[in-house]
């Protein structure tokens, strides 16, 4: 079973998020945090197997919080996953990326982020993940 924790400050978004998470990983335990801060605390307590982290939020924004995970030793091998609505050459999401494993800009389809998801997994753990088939359909929902 895998442990995610879901950072955003949109708790549609972050329903979404969850919702195509456990249509991949059914068996998955999902915490979620508004804000950064708030993140930390759940990162240190239920020491997830993923982060997926925002960049824009109220009280820490997502570099802040990247950049405090990657200093602490109880949670700097743990996987970032950067989801930004800033353009993947923007100031800011540049700031955020260079902390995490992977980015994803919004919008993006349910699969590509299943896709990621899987890829860091196995690239942080060597953990095998059950196959899937790689869905590449047009209409994909996207979130």
């Amino acid at each position: 079973m895998f442990h995610f924790l879901v950072v955003d400050d949109n708790q549609s978004f972050r329903k979404v998020v969850r919702s195509a998470i456990l249509n991949r990983f059914p068996d998955a335990d999902i915490v979620q945090a508004q804000d950064g801060q708030q993140a930390i605390i759940l990162a240190l307590t239920h020491r997830p197997d993923l982060i997926l982290l925002d960049e824009s939020m109220p009280v820490m924004n997502g570099r802040e919080t990247a950049e405090i995970l990657r200093l602490m030793p109880a949670t700097r091998c743990i996987p970032l996953i950067a989801i930004s609505g800033e353009s993947p050459d923007s100031f800011q999401g540049n700031r955020l990326r260079q902390f995490c494993d992977f980015s994803i800009s919004k919008p993006f389809s349910f699969n590509l982020l299943v896709s990621v998801i899987e890829v860091v997994l196995k690239r942080s753990k060597n953990r095998p993940i059950p196959d899937s088939p790689l869905l590449t359909l047009p209409t994909q929902k996207v979130v």
